[in-house]
């Protein structure tokens, strides 16, 4: 899995301005690399959740997740 991203991701601050952070993406990441739902949306609802439904983003927010499966 490749994850690549840009800073708005890890920077999105809460309401008590902290960032999300590297360690919450690969909290994220690790937790969820094995669902079978798409992680690019598991990022992005966890990065919504941290900002909170009355914060906007204040960066781009741009993430593409590629997976590679097996050739079997």
């Amino acid at each position: 899995t490749l994850v690549v991203y840009t800073d708005g991701v890890t920077e999105t601050a809460n309401s008590d301005a902290e960032i999300w952070g590297d360690e919450r993406l690969r909290t994220t990441i690790t937790s969820h690399a094995a669902d079978n739902t798409s992680l690019a949306m598991r990022i992005i609802k966890d990065v919504a959740d941290w900002r909170g439904t009355d914060g906007t983003p204040d960066d781009d927010v741009t993430l593409i997740v590629v997976r590679r499966k097996g050739f079997g």
